[in-house]
């Protein structure tokens, strides 16, 4: 499917942000090994979330006549993309040194037998190390061109900031990396599109972790167990 000239553009959304603590791997215990108090100016860090925006993909729905084809000659599925985003603002004493944004999917009718929902394509899926941030117009078929290409050029793991991972699975994700030349700071758009069995809804959920360091001391944080409900979503199927 050659969908050069896609001009469907994802759908333009008042997109909802919202802050989260991220706590620390390390939780200190007590002597009888009950959980014991954090100390919020040194075990949490905080991520803004773009809440995810989701649509399903019809024939109708789209401008390319080519996308549209393909979507009509596959009705066993469903096609839904899924718009995110992250902020990353570290305060003065930290440093990002690595961080993933992944997305779990999984079937809302709870049947864990094929066909799960999985990433079909994602976006981005590589930023290399350039010092200049990258901007780009996200389209529905962009997002599907990307599914059919294979990246076979390697690359130092040192040069990579920002990798797409485990796509065609029900656990795709985004990995942030420090890079002589680029910090894990500021906000960064992403999108993705799922395939599922129609009619048949998805549950998404968000989770978050980091590599902080802190005053020259690392540390691994990610989103609290308590946050769960409001990172959860659902693409309707």
């Amino acid at each position: 499917m050659d969908t050069g000239a896609a001009v469907h553009h994802l759908q333009t959304y008042e997109r909802v942000w919202r802050d989260f603590d991220l706590i620390n791997e390390a939780q200190p215990t007590k002597a009888n090994g009950a959980p014991g108090r954090l100390d919020p100016s040194g075990q949490t860090a905080g991520i803004r979330l773009g809440l995810p925006f989701c649509r399903d993909l019809t024939p109708d729905s789209v401008d390319d006549p080519e996308l549209s084809r393909f979507i009509a000659a596959h009705p066993q599925s469903t096609y839904s993309t899924v718009q995110l985003a992250c902020t990353f603002t570290p305060d003065a004493d930290d440093e990002y040194t690595r961080a993933t944004l992944q997305v779990f999917l999984s079937r809302a009718d709870d049947q864990n037998t094929p066909p799960l929902p999985v990433a079909y394509s994602m976006s981005p899926r590589r930023q290399v190390d350039t010092g200049t941030p990258v901007t780009f117009t996200l389209t529905a078929s962009v997002l599907f061109v990307e599914a059919a290409v294979e990246m076979t050029r390697p690359l130092r793991r040192d040069k990579v900031f920002l990798q797409a991972m485990n796509i065609k699975l029900p656990d795709p994700g985004w990995e942030f990396r420090r890079t002589p030349k680029s910090r894990i700071d500021g906000p960064h758009d992403l999108a993705l599109v799922t395939v599922a069995p129609t009619n048949v809804p998805v549950h998404g959920r968000l989770a978050v972790n980091a590599e902080v360091r802190r005053k020259g001391m690392p540390g691994w944080f990610r989103t609290r167990p308590e946050d769960a409900a409001a990172l959860t979503f659902t693409i309707t199927g």
